[in-house]
């Protein structure tokens, strides 16, 4: 199953995440998420949260209490933390996070941190950049002539092996603080095998302008 969740920040174009909102089989906001959701003509079917920088407010009155899952600010989980969690209980194997540009820098940091996590977003839009988390066998299309950058994730080894960048990945070693910036995509798709690990991809979205 495939599920969504909104978060605070700035979000991409609609045009831009169209596809993932279409084929969800689950879409919850985080906290002020439901404000880009509505933004872009999206009734999540969940919003959760301690609800403190929502500006609809009045829109809550199109829910039963059943979907709103209020938390109080002082916790120890973030919004996108309970989102991602709710998205888990229920089953979806596949997370698109959408939002989370601009704003405060920890904010941003620990929306990064996620994907050092065994159960992470495997995508995640802001307004301008994609992020995607890399495992097992990967063909990516669409990017041919971008420049994609890798960072490693989690605590394993990464170990791998591509084709079709300009610049191979194969027999490096990577661990936590290593890096691959600004390779170029030279064949649509590109692929990367894992060998062993995780790699985070992250690529400037060629269409940015803010909803």
């Amino acid at each position: 199953m495939k599920g969504v969740l909104f978060t605070g920040g700035k979000a991409p174009k609609f045009q831009t995440i169209k596809n993932d909102l279409l084929n969800a089989h689950l879409i919850v906001a985080a906290d002020s998420g439901f404000d880009s959701a509505l933004k872009m003509g999206i009734k999540p079917d969940i919003i959760i949260g301690d609800m403190d920088s929502v500006q609809e407010l009045t829109s809550f009155n199109q829910y039963s209490s059943d979907k709103i899952m209020k938390y109080p600010r002082d916790k120890d989980e973030t919004d996108t933390e309970l989102g991602i969690k709710y998205l888990q209980d229920n089953n979806c194997n596949e997370i698109i996070l959408i939002g989370g540009g601009g704003g405060r820098m920890d904010h941003f940091l620990a929306l990064v941190l996620l994907f050092d996590r065994e159960f992470s977003p495997d995508i995640w839009y802001t307004h301008n950049t994609r992020f995607q988390k890399i495992s097992g066998k990967c063909a990516i299309s669409g990017l041919k002539g971008d420049l994609v950058s890798f960072f490693p994730t989690g605590k394993n080894v990464c170990r791998m092996t591509s084709n079709g960048l300009k610049w191979p990945l194969d027999n490096l070693e990577w661990t936590r603080g290593d890096m691959g910036i600004s390779n170029i995509a030279i064949s649509d798709p590109f692929y990367i095998d894992m060998i062993e690990g995780s790699l985070l991809m992250i690529n400037q979205l060629k269409d940015h302008n803010i909803e």
